[in-house]
C-alpha cells in the first residue's frame, strides 16, 4: 500500500511541473507579441518628407541658395548625405546650368525667413553666377531633385528662380584704328578715322538682344573746304553667323574740323543673343 501511495504521488508531482512550465512558456510568448507591436508604434527616425524647396539670390555675393528641408514622420527637420541633381533653364527653355551636386550633413544649419515663425533646419546649396551660362531672360525655372544615400529618392519639383546673369552677345569687330572715305561731296573728300570702338548688350524681357555702339570718329584730312567743319559719315554692316545682313546703316559726326574728333553711337535692334554676329565699316558714297 505504501508503494503505491509514493507511485501516485510522484505522478502527481510530474503533472504539477509539466503544467507550470507550459504557463511559463505561453507568457513569454505575450510578452514577445506586445514588445513587437510596441516598436512598431513608436515614432520612426528615417526621413519621410522633403519640404521648404525654394531658392534666393545673395546680390553682394552674386550667387543663388537653393533650399530644402528632410523631415520624418513627426515633421522633425533631419540631416542626411545625398545628392541634389539641380538643372537651371531661362525663359527660352535653354539650358543654363545642369549638375549633380554632393551634400552632407555639414550643409545643414538654421536659417531664418521673415515669413517663417522660426528658424528651420535646412540644406543651403551655393551656384555662383559664374557657373551659369548667360541668360535671355532675367527670371526662368529650377528643378531640384533629391536622392539620399540610403536611396530614398525624391521626384524633382520646378521652383521660380530670377536674377539669372544675362547672356552677353558675341561680336567680331574690325582692328581698331581704321580708315574711310567719305565721299558724299562732288566737291571734296574726308577721309575719316575710327579711332575707339566700344559696344555692351541688353536682352529685353521678351529674349531679344540690342547692341549698343559707341565710337569716336577723327576727320584726317580733306581735299578741299579745308577750313570748314562739316559733319563726317560712315556706313556700317552687321552680319550674323551665316553672314546674313541683320542690319544697316551711317554713322554721322557732329561739325568737325580737320584733325578734331566726335563721339557717335548707333544701336542695333531685335537680334539672337546666342548669335555670333560680325560689325564691318564701308566708306560712304
Amino acid at each position: 500500500m505504501k508503494r503505491f501511495l509514493v507511485v501516485i504521488l510522484i505522478l502527481a508531482l510530474i503533472c504539477c511541473f509539466t503544467g507550470c512550465r507550459e504557463d511559463s512558456n505561453n507568457s513569454y510568448g505575450d510578452t514577445n507579441y506586445n514588445d513587437k507591436d510596441y516598436e512598431e508604434e513608436l515614432p520612426s527616425t528615417s526621413i519621410q518628407y522633403i519640404s521648404d524647396r525654394e531658392v534666393e539670390y545673395d546680390d553682394t555675393n552674386k550667387y543663388h541658395i537653393v533650399f530644402f528641408g528632410l523631415q520624418d514622420a513627426t515633421d522633425t527637420y533631419l540631416s542626411a548625405s545625398g545628392t541634389a541633381s539641380i538643372t537651371i533653364t531661362d525663359e527660352t527653355d535653354t539650358n543654363l546650368f545642369k549638375k549633380d551636386i554632393p551634400f552632407t550633413s555639414n550643409d545643414f544649419t538654421d536659417w531664418t525667413n521673415q515669413h517663417w515663425d522660426s528658424s528651420r533646419y535646412l540644406c543651403g546649396i551655393y551656384i555662383k553666377d559664374s557657373e551659369l551660362q548667360g541668360s535671355a531672360s532675367s527670371s526662368g525655372t529650377l528643378s531640384l531633385e533629391v536622392t539620399l544615400a540610403d536611396g530614398t529618392h525624391f521626384e524633382a519639383k520646378a521652383l521660380n528662380i530670377s536674377d539669372l546673369p544675362s547672356i552677353s552677345v558675341k561680336v567680331n569687330l574690325p582692328t581698331i584704328p581704321a580708315t574711310f572715305k567719305d565721299m558724299r561731296y562732288s566737291s571734296y573728300t574726308s577721309t575719316v578715322q575710327i579711332t575707339k570702338l566700344e559696344y555692351k548688350s541688353e536682352v529685353n524681357y521678351d529674349g531679344e538682344a540690342t547692341l549698343y555702339f559707341d565710337v569716336i570718329l577723327k576727320l584726317v584730312s580733306k581735299t578741299d573746304k579745308i577750313n570748314e567743319s562739316s559733319n563726317v559719315n560712315l556706313g556700317y554692316k552687321l552680319y550674323d553667323s551665316e553672314g546674313i545682313v541683320v542690319d544697316s546703316g551711317h554713322i554721322y559726326s557732329d561739325p568737325i574740323a580737320v584733325g578734331e574728333s566726335s563721339k557717335d553711337s548707333f544701336n542695333i535692334y531685335d537680334l539672337d543673343p546666342r548669335d555670333t554676329y560680325t560689325l564691318k565699316f564701308e566708306n560712304a558714297s
